[in-house]
């Protein structure tokens, strides 16, 4: 007796992500305006805020964010790595260019650093759940490879968060070296707060020591007056003290290798009897769906075989998942099968000779060769 069970996927094709450098940080002003602002100018900084309930009540944490890909915004992972997975998508909204009276957008996942687990002070890239379509709301430039004689300003949010609004101050870069004995002698370099790639600057306004909160970009406009961004600011002393930033042109290359793990489909070979396939919307992740991925089901379904031994039996079965269907995880198992049973998946996606994998997946064909007469699929 031989039992051929085939499940067909047919899913649409998924563009790959990229940055874009020609049409980014575009600003038609001739002169940069300092000093306070209305939360719609440079709308390609924004912030995250999550809601809660506390202590208090309803309550919301925010940060900044800055929009560097129609899809995905960054931020420092000091802030966004405290909040939890299980709900960041249903309590979670960004905000760019606009006000507390707008209802803000979806987002859908966060990615942060690997060096999270060495230092909070990183970058977490988050994904929002639909592009950025506004012709007004163009991503910031990724840093150059060289600057020259470049006129530095962050961009930072207002402390009252009641209100949201933008302040545009000028800055003076400084040296390494003496950044970092200005944060030695202030108790401020262990090893969980010091960034480990770190670029500081200090402020050209008249006053003493503030503390600034994180996520502020550290910026600069180029020979075309696109900005681009070259830092992202670090919780701690601001004003007329040295303040870090993360240098954006040691992290982009793994800005861009994370991008380049979105929108693509991964199957993960667990056995012979169980596959793994997982959403083609999140950063690419292989091996068993975990608990996060599993809180909220949204399809289950068991397929009683039952074959005659005497016969050749065919059984094809038909699953279509659209782009527009989020899910994150999907499990497809034999139970109670002989140990010579096995199942069989081929996909379709053409590859050029000795090029890269094809993730790109038309459809995919699974088939299931059963020795039993009675399979749970």
């Amino acid at each position: 007796m031989l039992l051929v069970v085939v499940l067909l996927w047919q899913i649409y094709r998924i563009q790959s992500v990229k940055l874009d450098v020609l049409d980014c940080g575009i600003d038609h002003a001739l002169d940069v305006v300092e000093g306070d602002l209305d939360v719609s100018h440079y709308p390609w900084v924004g912030v995250l805020f999550y809601s809660y309930f506390g202590e208090e009540g309803d309550s919301r944490s925010v940060t900044t964010v800055v929009l560097i890909q129609s899809e995905f915004v960054i931020a420092a992972a000091a802030d966004i790595g405290p909040m939890p997975k299980h709900n960041f998508r249903k309590n979670s909204r960004v905000l760019l260019g606009e006000g507390w009276d707008r209802p803000g957008r979806r987002v859908r996942n966060y990615v942060l650093h690997p060096e999270y687990e060495e230092t909070y002070n990183t970058v977490a890239l988050v994904q929002l759940s639909t592009p950025v379509r506004n012709i007004n709301i163009r991503p910031v430039c990724p840093p150059p490879n060289l600057l020259r004689n470049p006129t530095f300003y962050v961009i930072k949010m207002k402390e009252d968060i009641e209100v949201l609004s933008k302040e545009v101050i000028r800055v003076l870069h400084i040296p390494g070296k003496m950044c970092k004995e200005f944060y030695v002698a202030a108790n401020l370099y262990s090893k969980k707060m010091r960034p480990p790639h770190v670029a500081c600057a200090v402020s050209l306004q008249p006053g003493g020591v503030c503390v600034w909160g994180a996520g502020g970009p550290l910026v600069a406009r180029d020979v075309w007056g696109r900005w681009m961004l070259l830092g992202l600011g670090v919780r701690g002393p601001g004003c007329g003290a040295p303040s870090r930033y993360l240098d954006m042109m040691s992290y982009y290359p793994w800005v861009e290798k994370s991008l380049d793990g979105f929108n693509k489909i991964t199957i993960s070979k667990i056995s012979k009897q169980k596959y793994v396939l997982r959403s083609s919307h999140n950063y690419q992740r292989f091996g068993n769906c975990d608990a996060e991925e599993k809180t909220h089901l949204a399809f289950r379904e068991t397929i009683v075989l039952r074959t005659d031994n005497s016969q050749y039996q065919y059984l094809t079965y038909n699953i279509t998942l659209l782009d527009n269907v989020e899910y994150t995880c999907m499990t497809m198992e034999l139970v109670n099968a002989s140990a010579v049973s096995e199942m069989r998946i081929k996909h379709f996606c053409n590859r050029v000779n000795f090029g890269a994998p094809c993730y790109f997946y038309r459809g995919m064909f699974v088939n299931t060769f059963r020795a039993f007469s009675q399979t749970p699929l």
